[in-house]
């Protein structure tokens, strides 16, 4: 499983931070199903006769994916299959691929979008902004899958055990593979296709550069995707009628708060402007603890008069004084 990066979990409130785990699990599954299944049937296409036994027990899988691709992805993956070459086999399942992890990403936007909804006050900005980011987040700290499948699909694992841990493309490219020129052959790219050519190897310099270039296309293709998802949701926000704000009642201002009178049952009058002031310091005290416990989970461990004097500096505090911000999150 991939988890959750450090940078997501500092940034997520404490009570949504079990659901955005749940929904970056789901994302790690996609990712394992979509990449597996057009795995096995790509590197069967590349190498025909090899993984026959494989590929005839992920017919049934292929199919579903297809079903959650959509007809159009299915109609354009179909029509690169029947061009027979390794750049358009390659292409066809690459497509697939990405369209499967996409339908995911696109539940898990929405997904958060309703959890956004629901704690608009605890996030600190826009709830559709906020939606829209940590839906890339997520997706951004998959890229990497990109790159072992296209080196899956075009050769066997070889196991080395001496790599350099530190190096991601050592990691994924091993100490020797060098990626083949149908990687960049039309249609997959603009290179003329070139059968006597397709399987020649480039140098690893020239490899790494492909992968990367591939996995961030992989992650542009996603985020297109949810960005125009949000600029819809953002127009559609926009379309909602506000209701009229009601009419502030005429009443005297008297000390206290609203009273009723037994007598004749309808409310005392109340001192508006007292009450006004007294929900905006609440709203203020609420957002203070809320940076507060953000600031927590980013720098555990640290004393309470730390916190405040960290705190004093931003724009919500209206100017209290860190002795002053020390005891409101300390309630």
């Amino acid at each position: 499983m991939n988890w959750l990066p450090e940078e997501i979990k500092s940034a997520t409130p404490d009570e949504l931070l079990p659901a955005v785990e749940a929904l970056n699990e789901s994302l790690d599954d996609a990712y394992f199903r979509c990449s597996k299944v057009t795995e096995v049937f790509c590197y069967g296409l590349l190498h025909p006769g090899e993984n026959l036994a494989e590929i005839e027990q992920h017919k049934l899988a292929l199919g579903q994916l297809k079903a959650i691709a959509g007809q159009a992805v299915t109609a354009t993956c179909d029509k690169y299959l029947r061009m027979g070459t390794t750049p358009a086999f390659f292409l066809a399942m690459h497509q697939l691929y990405i369209a499967g992890v996409t339908v995911q990403t696109d539940k898990v936007f929405h997904d958060l979008l309703e959890i956004g909804r629901a704690h608009s006050e605890a996030l600190g900005r826009p709830y559709i902004q906020w939606a829209q980011e940590l839906t890339m987040r997520l997706a951004k700290a998959y890229e990497h899958r990109a790159k072992l499948w296209i080196r899956a699909v075009c050769d066997p694992p070889d196991f080395d055990t001496d790599l350099n841990w530190d190096d991601q493309d050592e990691v994924i490219m091993g100490k020797t593979w060098c990626a083949p020129m149908l990687l960049v052959m039309r249609p997959s790219r603009f290179m003329l296709f070139d059968a006597t050519r397709q399987w020649e190897r480039v140098d690893r310099d020239t490899s790494k550069r492909w992968l990367n270039s591939f996995a961030q296309m992989f992650t542009i293709h996603i985020k297109m995707h949810i960005d125009r998802l949000a600029g819809q949701k953002i127009v559609e926000l926009a379309k909602q009628t506000k209701s009229a704000p009601e009419p502030e009642p005429e009443v005297a201002h008297v000390d206290g708060p609203a009273q009723t009178n037994p007598a004749q049952g309808t409310p005392a009058k109340v001192n508006v402007k007292q009450e006004y002031r007294k929900g905006k310091i609440d709203e203020r005290n609420r957002r203070i603890r809320s940076e507060f416990r953000k600031l927590k989970k980013r720098k555990p461990g640290m004393p309470n008069t730390w916190y405040s004097q960290q705190l004093s500096n931003l724009e919500i505090v209206g100017g209290l004084d860190a002795e002053t911000i020390r005891k409101i999150i300390r309630r």
